[in-house]
């Protein structure tokens, strides 16, 4: 992987449950790991189900490896949320890759 495909910055962020002092729980974001990748791919889908609009969004990013990353982390990238639906790992040019999705109701 050459640093020069590396143009974007995407974090990476765990969810946890918080506990306020009047027993509401909420979820709280903390930053994991913040670095720089390269977006491999970029699909969008707008459909309309049960008389709704649907939009879906599918992202493939490359990073370097990192021993932190997992598939229950949230991805902020370009200032949108993403989920990770897939870790694909490569040694041969020590990246990985990322399969990312992005629902809107």
């Amino acid at each position: 992987m050459k640093a020069g495909n590396l143009t974007d910055i995407i974090e990476f962020y765990s969810l946890s449950d918080v506990k306020s002092a009047s027993g509401a729980i909420t979820k709280n974001k903390t930053l994991v790991l913040k670095s720089r990748c390269q977006v491999v791919s970029n699909t969008g889908k707008n459909t309309i189900q049960n008389k709704e609009d649907y939009n879906t969004n599918f992202l493939e990013v490359k990073v370097r490896t990192n021993p932190l990353l997992n598939d229950g982390l949230i991805v902020v990238l370009r200032g949108k949320t993403y989920k990770i639906e897939n870790l694909f790992f490569n040694r041969k040019d020590n990246s990985i890759s990322i399969s990312l999705k992005k629902e809107d109701k």
